[in-house]
């Protein structure tokens, strides 16, 4: 760049008549200064050309990897669409035929999901009595479906003597069940001078049976406390939610195993 300077003032000395009295040899100087200064420029003009180029190359590529990824991208999305819809049309069809096996069957439609939930905030040292209820209303006969039925909240038991039981069972229409495994109940047992600790526990089982079976119609769903020794003192729920849960569920869903032992 000094070079080029330097070759660019003494041209212009030349050039502006400021040449009287210099020597020949400076003036050739002085020319090929100029020729080389002209040729640098040129050189420069070929480099600014090239970048140029190469920076449309760059930009003709980016485009051409934007329009490549795009095009990726909606093969992808054209992919999925298929395959969802032949998923959907292979579930339509295995629908299809489960109906048409149960009507050749003469079995009927499958029960639609059926559940309920009910919770209370409520502290109880009830010993006898009821905790909490639920109605439920079960849609199946008693060869179609069973009640799955569920306690979850925080008991507690005390005593002054030893050998107190507080129990919990969940009954249907104020009778324990006696089907498919017996009553569906949790103990809690104490000696004297217990910590008064009160615990987060779940009660729950399978219900087809009390005295009688259960086909479709509405349940009261209870939870009952039952005190079992003169001493024990019962506590249920503490400072939350107590809830009970009652799901129908079909008998062909379930593997209801023998009670062993």
């Amino acid at each position: 760049m000094r070079f080029a300077v330097v070759a660019f003032v003494v041209v212009a000395f030349v050039a502006g008549g400021h040449c009287e009295g210099v020597p020949a040899a400076v003036l050739t100087q002085v020319a090929n200064l100029e020729t080389q200064v002209a040729s640098l420029m040129q050189a420069v003009d070929v480099q600014n050309t090239k970048a140029k180029v190469a920076e449309a190359k760059l930009d003709a590529i980016d485009k051409a990897t934007n329009e490549a990824q795009q095009l990726a991208d909606a093969k992808q999305v054209m992919l999925e669409a298929a395959i969802d819809q032949a998923n959907g049309e292979h579930v339509a069809e295995l629908i299809a035929l489960a109906q048409s096996v149960r009507e050749r069957l003469g079995l009927p439609p499958p029960l639609p999901p059926n559940s309920r939930e009910c919770v209370v905030q409520h502290n109880s040292d009830t010993n006898d009595g009821v905790y909490m209820s639920c109605e439920f209303t079960k849609a199946g006969s008693y060869d179609e479906s069973l009640l799955r039925v569920s306690f979850f909240g925080g008991l507690r038991i005390i005593a002054s003597n030893g050998g107190n039981v507080c129990r919990w069972s969940i009954r249907i229409n104020n009778q324990a069940c006696t089907e498919p495994h017996g009553a569906i109940d949790a103990a809690l047992h104490e000696n004297a001078g217990g910590d008064d600790t009160h615990r987060p526990s779940e009660v729950l089982g399978l219900c087809d049976k009390t005295s009688a079976q259960l086909g479709a119609g509405t349940y009261s769903v209870t939870l009952y406390v039952a005190q079992e020794g003169a001493t024990a003192n019962c506590y249920t729920g503490w400072e939350g939610s107590s809830r009970l849960v009652i799901e129908e569920i079909p008998r062909s869903s379930l593997n209801v195993a023998t009670v062993v032992g």
